[in-house]
């Protein structure tokens, strides 16, 4: 009787790739020892991808938790991943390239990164930032995090006295050199602003102080800026369609996407300059060939708060409301929402938990 340890390597890779990612987690690396290192090899991982099976899922972990306290949800299950390394308050999560780094905000800023194709952590590099002759590294949550060609880029940061020699700043950390680099510093005063990549290009969004003019003070909430890694400079990109709602601490309800290499915002915004003008929550992909915003559509319930991901164009949004917290994911080709369930081991073990959409593998 054939086995199918018996078959060729590259026919025996064609068949394991084709398997769920809870059997190629759980069930296949225990039944032997040449299946369990077919499953860990990069040519698996090649191979899978080449033959359209790769799954993704959703990442999550929040602020302060515990070190178990990180999963990873997917239409087959839930489960906890590798136990994250101590010391780690988790106030941003970005997926550069298929990790996940979650950094601290608070000095020290210590950062992690998670592989969810092979479950594991690593230490990255430590972000280093002189002021006043001495490394600060702390984020607080002052920073704004994003990716661009495969690295993770800081964008601000600090707090108090520190914050306004920091706020133009920027730093990028390149994940296969574990190495960070400093990037020109930006064209504005940045705060708090949302960073997202499309088409290979960094979009910086939400609220703009002290741009370009000396001395001025004024917030252009609406203004964008562009920055190109090949020419290492920013230009002005499309005015957002209306003015984001903003909160009493002046954070804004407004995330961004990418969706067929094209921009995409989701959030609450103000429909005119009036002391009582009205708010709705929205979402607008920008057309560059016409440059216009057209509508694009919401999840089903409206969250008070909300972050927004996507991978391989599967778009997953998050946000609470009077009746809980809400995951909504939308697929490739399709204008209609799903509603995810938070398993209830999730939703007890990280309140406000971050929800990222990641490639598993």
């Amino acid at each position: 009787m054939l086995r199918i340890t018996d078959l060729p390597n590259d026919c025996l890779l064609a068949c394991l790739a084709r398997c769920p990612y809870a059997d190629l987690r759980n069930a296949v690396p225990s039944t032997c020892k040449q299946l369990r290192d077919a499953v860990a090899s990069s040519a698996f991982r090649k191979t899978r991808e080449a033959s359209g099976w790769v799954e993704w899922g959703v990442f999550a972990t929040a602020r302060g938790a515990s070190t178990d306290a990180c999963f990873l949800i997917t239409e087959s299950g839930t489960r906890r991943t590798a136990p994250r390394p101590p010391y780690q308050s988790g106030y941003y999560v970005e997926r550069p390239q298929n990790e996940v780094i979650v950094m601290s905000g608070l000095e020290p800023m210590r950062a992690r990164a998670y592989n969810p194709s092979e479950n594991t952590w690593r230490d990255i590099a430590p972000l280093v930032r002189m002021y006043g002759g001495r490394n600060y590294d702390s984020l607080d949550y002052q920073a704004s995090l994003g990716c661009v060609g495969g690295h993770l880029v800081v964008l601000g940061g600090g707090i108090d006295e520190s914050r306004e020699p920091l706020m133009r700043r920027m730093d990028a950390y390149d994940p296969a050199e574990d190495t960070w680099s400093r990037l020109p510093d930006v064209p504005f005063t940045s705060d708090m602003n949302g960073l997202v990549e499309v088409g290979g290009k960094l979009y910086c969004f939400g609220g703009y102080q002290g741009h370009q003019g000396p001395g001025s003070q004024h917030e252009d909430a609406r203004r964008t800026f562009v920055y190109d890694p090949a020419t290492r400079a920013w230009t002005d990109g499309p005015r957002l369609p209306h003015e984001p709602l903003v909160n009493e601490y002046g954070l804004k309800y407004i995330s961004a996407f990418e969706r067929s290499k094209r921009l995409c915002i989701m959030g609450t915004f103000s429909l005119n300059d009036g002391p009582f003008s009205p708010s709705l929550f929205l979402a607008f992909v920008w057309d560059p060939t016409r440059e216009t915003w057209d509508a694009f559509p919401t999840p089903p319930v409206v969250p008070e708060y909300r972050s927004v991901s996507q991978v391989d164009g599967h778009v997953v949004a998050y946000g609470y409301d009077s009746a809980g917290e809400h995951i909504f994911v939308l697929r490739p080709g399709s204008r209609n929402w799903a509603e995810w369930d938070i398993p209830a081991v999730v939703d007890n073990a990280i309140p406000l938990p971050h929800f990222h959409a990641v490639r598993i593998g």
